[in-house]
């Protein structure tokens, strides 16, 4: 795996459940802190990015959010199957 831990899993989960999979329809790093006790949600964000496996949306208001790609929910896929 590349980098990534169960917490980075956690928040693809999230994308995935959550049906955050547009651009319309991301969700902001506030929403993801509010959500879970993970520690530096921004950073494993931006790392995900970085991997292709999430994407910038839409902001809302001034916000920036994010979205589960294609990439991301294969990914997402082959590493529950593990």
């Amino acid at each position: 795996m590349k980098n990534i831990d169960m917490d980075d899993i956690k928040l693809l989960t999230e994308l995935i459940d959550g049906k955050h999979n547009t651009m319309l329809t991301g969700k902001t790093v506030k929403d993801f802190e509010a959500d879970f006790q993970i520690n530096a949600v921004h950073r494993r964000l931006r790392n995900l990015e970085s991997l292709g496996y999430v994407r910038r949306g839409y902001p809302i208001k001034r916000a920036v959010t994010y979205f589960i790609t294609e990439d991301g929910i294969k990914y997402y896929k082959e590493a529950v199957e593990l």
